[in-house]
């Protein structure tokens, strides 16, 4: 992976809660990243193959100590620290469509009962809770895309500035969806978009016979309060 990753805007990723930031992998990183996940895809139906930075090298290292790693804490700062990797396979085989929404929660180990943290659901056989929002603004996710991304190959559709709404109730998504008309960015193979939870996006369906493939790498630069894990 590349030694400096190119910088970005932080003004743009304050402001906004996104930003894209080119050519971040080098095409023989393409080609190993591709060769690694290409017997990984999530299969029909299936939103990602989560935690999968722990089933190869080749996944992990951009993960824990390479690019994605670089990225986050250009935007946290160096406590930032990886949490958990999911892998995104979006094809004709593979081609739901995700509605508009806010990434709330993250996966724990347990159940655990801390103030101000909460609701807890039970998720793809792990425990979710929703911390508080201070605490999801410490937090970014790192998109590394494997293929071309855009308006008809299923790109993401983040609503800029959306994030200044807090945590949304239905209707008011409804109401910012118009309010705040969405673009989608578009990316090309070895670009990266980097994403704060807060902000709303939704995922359309593919139009081409293409893939969509997206190393999604989650960071955070808080600790866990005591009673609580990160899901392994």
């Amino acid at each position: 992976m590349a030694d400096a990753p190119p910088s970005f805007d932080t003004h743009t990723l304050r402001d906004q809660r996104h930003v894209v930031v080119r050519r971040v992998l080098a095409a023989a990183d393409l080609d190993t990243l591709r060769t690694v996940l290409a017997n990984r895809s999530s299969g029909a139906g299936k939103g990602g193959r989560r935690h999968v930075e722990r089933e190869a090298a080749g996944i992990e290292a951009p993960a824990r100590t390479g690019t994605g790693m670089a990225l986050a804490r250009e935007a946290l700062g160096p406590q930032a620290h990886f949490v958990r990797g999911i892998y995104f396979d979006k094809s004709p085989q593979n081609n739901g469509d995700v509605t508009w929404h806010q990434d709330r929660t993250i996966a724990v180990e347990k159940r655990a009962s801390i103030p101000s943290w909460g609701p807890r659901s039970r998720k793809d056989g792990r425990w979710h809770v929703q911390p508080p929002i201070d605490w999801l603004e410490r937090m970014i996710a790192v998109r590394l895309h494997l293929d071309d991304a855009g308006e008809r190959s299923g790109g993401l559709r983040p609503i800029a500035g959306s994030h200044r709404n807090g945590l949304l109730a239905t209707r008011r998504i409804a109401d910012l969806v118009h309010e705040l008309p969405p673009r989608c960015p578009s990316l090309c193979a070895g670009d990266a978009l980097l994403m704060h939870p807060l902000l709303l996006h939704a995922l359309s369906r593919i139009e081409t016979p293409c893939h969509r493939r997206v190393l999604h790498c989650e960071y955070c630069a808080l600790t866990l309060p005591e009673g609580l894990n990160w899901a392994t």
